[in-house]
């Protein structure tokens, strides 16, 4: 039996294909990790790919992002309306396939704490091939142009290893 068969395609449908799990993390889930995870879910439904993905910060208090970071969104016409920052939890980091990190500093504390996501833990940057510097500065309650370096260093970390986390996640 092929799925291809006609006569088997409406069971195609009732199968179901695990999906695979990107987790942005940041410090409040305010900005940066927002960010990445609205790029990383426009180009993954540009190439039709079924992805979890997801942000949160270690350091997060339950607030909306701030105006700099929903101008950007809307701009980027990606998919994050209502968001609200999520504190990073044990549950997502063990459930999660790949944690890109924005900042080594929140590498090392999530693994401080939970060293069993030792093989599935980059900052973005080393990820997308970096290695000198791996951080994605902050542009919390700075300017406009802070946020804009932000996301275009963030859209560019992601377009460079794309294929590299689609093929991480064998998706």
């Amino acid at each position: 039996m092929f799925i291809s068969d006609p006569r088997y395609t409406d069971h195609v449908d009732s199968l179901k294909v695990p999906t695979k799990t990107v987790l942005f993390a940041c410090y409040g889930n305010l900005a940066r990790s927002i960010i990445a995870e609205g790029y990383m879910k426009k180009m993954a439904a540009e190439k039709h790919l079924q992805i979890h993905v997801l942000s949160a910060g270690l350091n997060a208090s339950r607030l909306p992002p701030p105006k700099e970071t929903l101008t950007i969104v809307n701009r980027e016409h990606m998919d994050l309306q209502n968001h609200i920052s999520t504190q990073l939890t044990s549950e997502m980091l063990n459930k999660a396939d790949l944690i890109l990190t924005m900042e080594q500093v929140h590498k090392k504390a999530i693994l401080l704490h939970y060293p069993q996501v030792k093989n599935k833990i980059f900052t973005l940057k080393e990820f997308a091939g970096e290695i000198r510097d791996l951080d994605i500065g902050d542009p919390y309650g700075k300017n406009f142009e802070a946020y804009e370096a932000c996301a275009t260093e963030i859209e560019s970390a992601i377009r460079v290893s794309f294929e590299k986390i689609v093929a991480f996640l064998g998706v």
